[in-house]
C-alpha cells in the first residue's frame, strides 16, 4: 500500500476518533497504534500491518483489527501476524483461531497437501510488572525534562536502581523543576553537574539551537531471565495438552520478545535444549521434559519492518513435525 491508499486497520475515521485523545499529548505519551497510524517515521510498519491484514479473510480481519488498534495488544497482534506471514510464505495453509471445542490456538496450519496439520500458539514475553512500572516512571521524568524550553543537552545517570523505583509523578515534577532552575541560572562559574534524588545531570553542551532540553537518558532495565520464559512455555504446553493428545496433533510455541526485553536465541537454546552449545536435547532441556512440545519458533523484529524467525524442531516429540516443514534454520520476512 502507499500512504494515500485506504486502510483496513488505521482508517481515517478511526484516526479522527483517537486524534481527540492523543493529538495534544507529548510523543512519549502517545500510543503505539496512534503513532504508527499518523507518524511518517513508522509508515513501513503501518504498510506491513495493512498488507498482512488485507491477506486475511474478512472474518479474521474483524478478529484481529481491534487488537491492532489497542495500546496493550498492538505488538502481540503484530507478532501473530508475523508468524502467520512466515507460515504462508512457506506455502503452508493457515487459519487464524480455528475453534477446537472451547480453545482457539492462534494458528491452525496444514502442509501444502493438507495431510500434516499442526497448531501454533504465539506469545509475547514482556517485562515484569515491576520493570514495566519503573520504565513508565522513567519515561515520565524524561518527558518532563524534554519539555524544558532551554538550549542545553545533558547526560543523565543514576546512583543505583533504587532511584528509578522511588520515582512517582510528584517526584519527577520536582526533579524537572529543579533541573530547569539549575540550567536557567547556569553560568561559566557554575558546576557543570547537578545531583538530586539519586540522579545526576551533567551538561554535555549548550547553545546549539535546541528549542527544548536534549538528554542522553540512562538505559532502562532489561529483562532476560530464563526461568520466567521457560515457565511461560510450559504454561502453553499445559494449556493445550488435552487438545494435542485427543487430536494427536503437533504443538509449536512461537516466542516473541516484547519491548524492553533482551531475549535471544541464547536463552531459547538453553531452555529448549538444556544448553547453549549443544545440538541435541539434554535431560535438562524442555524438549526432553515436554515431548508434547513438537517445536518452537523465535520471532524478533530486526529493523523497522524486518522480522527474523528461527525454528527449533523437537527430536523427542511425541507427535513430530513433518521433516523440514520450516525450511532453512532462519527465515526473514
Amino acid at each position: 500500500m502507499t500512504e494515500s491508499e485506504p486502510s483496513i486497520v488505521f482508517t481515517a475515521k478511526w484516526i479522527q476518533t483517537v486524534e481527540k485523545r492523543y493529538s495534544d499529548r507529548p510523543r512519549s505519551l502517545k500510543s503505539w497504534p496512534y503513532l504508527i497510524a499518523t507518524d511518517h517515521e513508522f509508515f513501513p510498519i503501518r504498510q506491513q500491518v495493512e498488507n498482512w491484514i488485507a491477506d486475511l479473510p474478512e472474518a479474521e480481519q474483524k478478529k484481529m483489527t481491534p487488537n491492532l488498534r489497542s495500546s496493550d495488544n498492538f505488538w502481540h497482534a503484530c507478532h501473530e501476524l508475523a508468524v502467520g506471514s512466515f507460515l504462508k510464505e512457506l506455502g503452508l495453509q493457515v487459519e487464524f483461531e480455528k475453534q477446537f471445542g472451547e480453545q482457539t490456538p492462534d494458528w491452525f496450519v496444514c502442509s501444502e497437501d493438507g495431510l500434516h496439520p499442526f497448531i501454533v500458539e504465539v506469545f509475547t514475553v514482556n517485562v515484569s510488572e515491576s520493570t514495566d512500572f519503573e520504565n513508565n516512571q522513567l519515561d515520565d521524568l524524561t518527558r518532563r525534562l524534554g519539555e524544558i524550553p532551554l538550549d542545553f543537552a545533558v547526560n543523565i545517570s543514576r546512583e543505583d536502581s533504587s532511584a528509578i523505583r522511588q520515582l512517582d509523578s510528584k517526584r519527577s515534577k520536582k526533579i524537572a523543576e529543579a533541573v530547569r532552575v539549575w540550567l536557567q541560572t547556569y553560568n561559566l562559574l557554575s558546576e557543570p553537574s547537578f545531583s538530586m534524588e539519586g540522579f545526576t545531570f551533567e551538561i554535555i553542551h549548550r547553545d546549539r539551537g535546541y528549542e527544548t532540553l536534549q538528554y542522553a537518558s540512562i538505559a532502562k532495565p532489561i529483562y532476560a531471565a530464563w526461568t520466567p520464559l521457560r515457565e511461560k512455555i510450559e504454561e502453553k504446553i499445559h494449556k493445550y495438552k488435552n487438545l494435542v493428545l485427543s487430536n494427536k496433533i503437533p504443538l509449536v510455541v512461537a516466542v516473541a520478545p516484547g519491548l524492553g526485553t533482551d531475549y535471544s536465541n541464547f536463552e531459547m537454546k538453553n531452555i529448549l535444549l538444556g544448553g547453549v552449545f549443544v545440538e541435541s536435547p539434554s535431560s535438562d532441556g524442555l524438549f526432553a521434559k515436554e515431548p508434547l512440545l513438537s517445536g518452537a519458533l523465535f520471532v524478533r523484529r530486526e529493523g523497522m519492518a524486518q522480522w527474523k524467525i528461527d525454528h527449533y524442531p523437537n527430536p523427542k516429540a511425541a507427535f513430530p513435525l513433518l521433516e523440514n516443514i520450516f525450511g532453512r534454520k532462519s527465515q526473514e520476512i
